[in-house]
């Protein structure tokens, strides 16, 4: 605390150093600081002019506030202490001067002025100081510059109102204050209601600039204030309506977006149409080699079919009929060999005729071969074929393949294996079809077989063009595991999935 005074109704003022001031209600403390007006937070010297007003001596200078506002900030009503004054260098006062750390070394004289100490003498306040008010500063705007060229000034029009089009470069406001009394000290606030209400400091320019400025209606406002910080109440202004560019108007605008949208509904409906010519072409494309490989098929089994039959038939009864062992021998054979021809005629007849291209035809006519075979052989056949698989299309490349490599471990088990059972398992499982032909033979151990031996050999190449692959495991006297793993969902091989897995038992 620097300083302690009471006024005439009782309240007492205190002075502190680094707080500003304060009021003691008698049980609490009400502080004001630069935050909300004060010269300063020093106050050293306090006294009432029994006017309304304190008078508040600080290291900068003496200050005159009302107490009306002090009550008015301190119950939210105001923000700033817009009416105080500083009096201080320019009025004469030398700094820093003023008494501090030994009370509130002031005192009112009857005349009703102030007295305020100094460490090298006093300053009096004459009574009635800073009751007359002061000449309101002539505060306007002086010219408008758009581009850099002068559009409007003061003395060419008295109009206020401003209409320009949209600039390509900044706008500049130009404001003009005479004064003779510390012109250089003037501050200036301003903004431009429509873009920011808030007001925006510019010190002591006097030239506002906005670089760029969108259409619309504007008003512009400045206003000054005195050196010591008290804010004019008039405010120069000028309104200013910035017409838009052909393209910033909200008629362009929608027909641009009209035109757009319409370009774009034309070029899907285009590309849709495009899409669906394409796809039928590849659909027709489709449909006449499926009926191709449907006539092919079906000459294949009419004519060569019935052929091989004939030939069947022929050695049949010519070997019935023959003498000579020797002929009967080669008639023998030669129904052997028009028996093997017919089965792979049924095979390759199978693997063309587009009727069979699904996952389900596939499956049947793996277990009625092998089955046939095995039967052959006098060999016990088990099948297992799970009850879901995906309704899936396979290429007639793919289809054969897994023929192939099926008929290939078939004909392993019968030719090597001693085994009296078989067992062919097939299921669908994360995208792939696995088919195992297990059987309990002999078995044998797979690094050692020949190397001149192409049977593994043919069927892991004929599983790896289709992105499959194909495993063998055998152990000596545990019989022999062979895995043949085909994605049919999509994957790197031909195969391709053409919708969701459906149930059944097969």
């Amino acid at each position: 605390i620097g300083a302690l005074h009471e006024d005439g109704e009782g309240r007492v003022w205190v002075g502190t150093s680094g707080r500003g001031l304060a009021l003691w209600n008698g049980t609490s403390y009400t502080f004001w600081d630069t935050r909300q007006g004060l010269a300063s937070d020093i106050v050293s010297q306090i006294l009432d002019d029994s006017r309304g007003n304190l008078w508040l001596a600080t290291n900068i200078g003496l200050q005159r506030v009302s107490v009306e506002d002090l009550l008015a900030v301190a119950a939210g009503e105001r923000r700033h202490l817009l009416r105080a004054n500083l009096y201080s260098r320019d009025e004469g006062i030398p700094l820093p001067q003023f008494s501090n750390g030994h009370g509130n070394l002031a005192v009112k004289a009857p005349d009703g002025g102030l007295w305020f100490s100094m460490a090298a003498g006093a300053v009096r306040v004459p009574p009635g100081k800073g009751e007359s008010r002061e000449v309101p500063l002539p505060l306007r705007v002086q010219s408008v510059r758009v581009d850099g060229r002068t559009i409007w000034h003061h003395e060419w029009q008295t109009r206020g109102d401003l209409e320009i089009e949209a600039p390509d470069g900044p706008v500049e406001f130009r404001l003009a204050a005479p004064s003779f009394k510390n012109p250089e000290k003037l501050h200036f606030r301003y903004r431009l209601a429509g873009l920011d209400d808030s007001w925006r400091d510019s010190e002591s320019r006097r030239v506002v600039t906005f670089s760029s400025l969108p259409p619309g209606d504007f008003r512009f406002e400045a206003s000054a204030a005195r050196p010591g910080g008290v804010w004019e109440p008039d405010t120069a202004m000028i309104g200013i309506r910035i017409k838009p560019k052909f393209w910033q108007t909200w008629w362009f605008l929608a027909g641009c977006i009209a035109t757009g949208s319409l370009v774009v509904a034309m070029s899907a409906r285009w590309w849709s149409l495009r899409r669906m010519r394409r796809r039928m072409e590849i659909l027709e494309q489709e449909r006449k080699l499926d009926g191709e490989r449907a006539r092919i098929a079906q000459d294949l089994h009419d004519d060569l079919g019935a052929t091989l039959t004939e030939i069947n038939f022929l050695g049949v009864l010519g070997a019935s009929h023959a003498n000579s062992p020797a002929t009967r021998d080669r008639l023998d054979g030669i129904v052997e060999r028009a028996q093997r021809m017919a089965k792979s005629l049924d095979e390759i007849v199978w693997t063309v005729n587009p009727a069979n291209d699904s996952l389900s035809s596939t499956v049947n006519y793996l277990c009625s071969r092998v089955h046939e075979s095995l039967s052959l052989a006098n060999l016990r056949c088990r099948l297992e074929v799970a009850g879901e698989l995906p309704t899936t299309v396979l290429d007639s490349e793919v289809r054969h393949h897994l023929l192939m490599a099926v008929n290939e471990a078939v004909n392993n088990v019968m030719k090597h294996a001693s085994a009296t059972e078989v067992r062919l398992s097939i299921r669908y499982q994360d995208g792939a079809l696995i088919t195992t032909v297990t059987d309990d033979g002999c078995g044998f151990d797979p690094e050692a077989v020949t190397k001149g031996r192409n049977g593994l050999g043919n069927m892991r190449n004929r599983m790896e063009i289709d992105g499959g692959s194909c495993e063998v495991r055998s152990q000596v006297g545990q019989g022999t595991q062979v895995i043949l793993t085909l994605p049919v969902s999509g994957g790197p091989g031909k195969a391709r999935r053409i919708s969701t897995p459906s149930g059944g038992s097969h």
